[in-house]
């Protein structure tokens, strides 16, 4: 073997690492990490685990694996040649493939827990022909979106994140709405918990509120987008924020903040020649936000039975046992796609103009008493006994109740990658890059057309917060009385 090759051989993870590595060495890589993975449930022997979904899982750990690995590469390579962001939507997809769906299904592939939808309907849905069915139609989903995003070549010289944004004043914008925001949470302060907690999504009429409180996650991620302008008033600010997010009990906001920390990954690595220890912490990052996650989830439970447990508690056992935070915090993705396999056909009556109650839903109640109500909330309460909470049909699950068919979903995910690539090889800026992954984020794991209408209202509150910062701006300069010096000439021009 030459010296060359030698070395070579030695840079193949951190060619893996810095996004140089070739698609067919990717390939490669997902080809031995599923030839590994079937040689160890070989030896293990398992008669009980059916075959049929364990090869269905395999190809979904390797698949996703694989996209996640390319999609990566591509973007990290079209980033360090100053391209506009190549793939940036499946390198967010296939990891959060890997975390709602192939780690989850793992432990009902191999029966080593029950389904969350299984307890509550008291009927096995986990079967053999249901997990196979979910794990390839959710691989088909981002394949199909992977192989849109790449339709269209990525610009020159077109980046998503510019500290001017377009020329738009986001700096005053991010300040208004964590003011907004701040003062929104403050005043959320010293109710009773148990009562909160239990009419979690029951109120109406009180729209304006909940805008009034989403200024403040918005805010965190704007700033954290922007790196704060270099100002330690403004992350200091960010991170007093951060813990009322928290101690509110709600996760979703969590994930936006977590979102604005992609770019600058993304250049980090890009620059870095080794760049092991930026992954390093994004995993570390990503395990923090998981068991932060399932913390809350079992605190803000434990507090609506009557049963609370503190946080601090519920954050140490969800971090050390994070694959059981996954599955027990109600990221219930795979379960909802099992339950919706099992429905008779037309159990709902929908079609795709349901996705219009995303523009319905954002009316006022004063003008609107009776709108339509979210799939998933029927289906929850009519079969799960939920309340106002629905649960998680996932992205494919939705698309299938919907459009009738799985063909629907894969189609819907393919002109989806196309119209992400569309929207992010154009300038349009950091924070819609943010609220448009945020939106498909939810998309994929919630399903329902009310993720829709959370980035609907993410638009409307950032355009609101930038109106409002222009016309202060406005305000400011005509309150302006410039004086010029006695000793100053002052110049005419009539050009």
């Amino acid at each position: 073997m030459t010296d060359s090759q030698e070395l070579r051989q030695a840079n193949m993870p951190n060619r893996l690492l810095s996004g140089k590595a070739s698609l067919p060495f990717l390939l490669l890589v997902s080809v031995v990490m599923i030839s590994m993975a079937f040689i160890a449930w070989s030896v293990m022997g398992r008669a009980s685990v059916a075959a049929a979904p364990v090869f269905s899982w395999l190809i979904n750990l390797g698949i996703t694996v694989f996209v996640a690995c390319a999609a990566w590469s591509q973007c990290i390579d079209s980033s360090r040649q100053g391209l506009s962001p190549s793939r940036i939507g499946s390198a967010v997809f296939a990891p959060l493939v890997l975390m709602a769906v192939t780690l989850p299904a793992a432990s009902l592939v191999w029966r080593t827990r029950t389904a969350n939808v299984e307890k509550l309907t008291r009927t096995e849905l986990a079967t053999p022909d249901a997990l196979s069915f979910s794990l390839l139609l959710f691989t088909a989903c981002l394949l199909a979106f992977w192989l849109g995003e790449g339709l269209l070549r990525p610009k020159q010289n077109v980046t998503w994140v510019q500290i001017t944004d377009l020329g738009l004043r986001w700096r005053r914008a991010q300040l208004l709405l964590i003011l907004v925001g701040l003062a929104s949470s403050a005043s959320q302060l010293g109710g009773d918990r148990t009562v909160e907690f239990s009419e979690r999504g029951t109120q109406e009429g009180q729209g304006i509120l909940v805008l009034a409180w989403w200024c403040l996650p918005l805010g965190i991620a704007i700033g954290f987008l922007f790196r704060h302008w270099e100002s330690k008033p403004r992350l200091f600010v960010s991170l007093v924020g951060i813990a009322l997010i928290v101690n509110s009990g709600v996760r979703s906001p969590l994930l936006l903040i977590a979102i604005a920390f992609i770019p600058r990954l993304i250049a980090t690595i890009a620059r870095s020649p080794r760049p092991l220890k930026v992954w390093a912490t994004a995993v570390f990052g990503s395990y923090l936000l998981i068991a932060v996650g399932g913390a809350i989830s079992v605190w803000r439970g434990s507090i609506r039975y009557g049963s609370p447990v503190t946080f601090g508690q519920a954050l140490y056992n969800a971090a050390a046992d994070p694959l059981k935070a996954l599955t027990s915090s109600g990221l219930d993705t795979v379960d909802g796609l099992l339950l919706v396999y099992s429905l008779p056909a037309n159990i709902v009556d929908a079609n795709l103009l349901d996705l219009f109650k995303a523009v319905q839903t954002a009316i006022p109640s004063q003008f609107y008493p009776d709108k339509p109500e979210f799939i998933s909330n029927i289906i929850s309460r009519e079969l799960l006994g939920y309340g106002a909470a629905g649960m998680f049909m996932s992205g494919p699950g939705y698309l299938i109740l919907i459009g009738g068919s799985w063909l629907t979903a894969v189609v819907f995910f393919f002109v989806g990658g196309v119209i992400f690539r569309c929207l992010t090889s154009r300038r349009v800026g950091g924070v819609a890059w943010l609220i448009l992954t945020y939106t498909l984020i939810r998309f994929v794991m919630g399903g329902d057309a009310f993720d829709f209408y959370q980035g609907l209202t993410l638009v409307a509150i950032s355009t609101a917060a930038l109106v409002a910062a222009h016309f202060l701006d406005g305000v400011r300069g005509r309150m302006k009385v410039t004086k010029p010096s006695s000793d100053r000439k002052i110049g005419v021009s009539l050009d």
